[in-house]
């Protein structure tokens, strides 16, 4: 039911290389079209700026709020079933084997710099020597990240968070049928959850709008 768990750089096919030379395009071109930039050495800013500006990267988006994650699940797949996925991001950390990260905590970006250095090295051209999905502490970057009440899991291979082993310790997904995606979505309007709101953009307005007054033709 919907799509596995895995990030969007390691989705058809994509390989560690090409996330490599995506994300290089994008820190030699985005200082001229959005002036506060990550620092050169700030990876995890940088990674966290490419997730929300839809580059492909080894995040995978979450948010702390099940009212917007129910907003993603139901107009997510119109053909099929919702899925709205609940992680224990302390239980996850804890069942990996964290080798020479402290704690079983939210991880910090500072004390993993293996899994974020790599990507812009050119020695990416193997798998990363950290093969493992923890959750990470977070900056908010943008307002996006601030609306989104954003936060990330850090995917060190292409294994589906959803096929872990003892993933039932710490992910549920609570499945929303097809027939009822469009009552659950009136509903989150009525609540003042909408598309509009997390994506303070044009585009996003007019889709709401087109949403909710008339059809859509």
């Amino acid at each position: 039911m919907g799509r596995p768990l895995i990030p969007r750089a390691y989705r058809d096919g994509a390989t560690h290389r090409m996330e490599w030379l995506r994300m290089t395009r994008f820190i030699q071109k985005a200082g001229t079209r959005y002036p506060d930039v990550p620092g050169p050495e700030q990876y995890a800013e940088w990674l966290f700026m490419m997730q929300h500006h839809r580059l492909p990267t080894r995040l995978l988006d979450w948010t702390e709020s099940p009212l917007i994650a129910s907003l993603f699940a139901v107009i997510a797949d119109n053909e099929q079933d919702g899925c709205l996925w609940a992680l224990s991001p302390y239980e996850l950390n804890s069942h990996q084997e964290m080798g020479i990260l402290p704690g079983h905590g939210l991880i910090h970006p500072d004390t993993i710099p293996v899994m974020f250095e790599i990507p812009f090295k050119e020695q990416e051209f193997q798998d990363p020597p950290y093969n493992r999905i923890v959750a990470i502490l977070t900056k908010e970057s943008n307002i996006r990240m601030l609306q989104q009440q954003s936060v990330f899991t850090l995917h060190g291979g292409k294994d589906p968070l959803d096929q872990v082993t003892e993933r039932d310790n710490f992910l549920r997904c609570f499945r929303i049928p097809l027939s009822a995606k469009n009552l659950v979505y009136k509903d989150l309007l009525r609540l003042g959850i909408r598309e509009s709101s997390l994506f303070p953009d044009l585009d996003h307005l007019a889709a709401d709008i087109c949403r909710t007054i008339g059809p859509t033709t």
